[in-house]
């Protein structure tokens, strides 16, 4: 569960680490999935992965405020803006 979250607090770290190595490296996209994942439910103690819905927006939000491009989700009828 740690790891998970190190990655997602430490997405800005990831992104200025990857410019460091070139400049093409460092407009490279960058992918979370979290939706649903059991470190989510850990977290929130919520077993069931259809309950960890809020969870995952938040782990999401955090990742795309981190630097995320591309996210990967379970159920994206639930998750779409428009």
């Amino acid at each position: 569960m740690e790891q998970n979250i190190d990655i997602l607090v430490g997405l800005p770290n990831i992104r200025e680490q990857l410019a460091k190595t070139s400049l093409a490296a460092s407009h490279a996209p960058i992918l979370i999935g979290p939706s649903r994942k059991r470190f989510l439910g850990e977290i929130c103690e919520r077993s069931a992965a259809a309950d960890r819905d809020a969870a995952t927006v938040a782990s999401i939000t955090a990742g795309i405020l981190g630097g995320a491009n591309i996210v990967r989700v379970q159920c994206e009828a639930q998750f779409r803006c428009g």
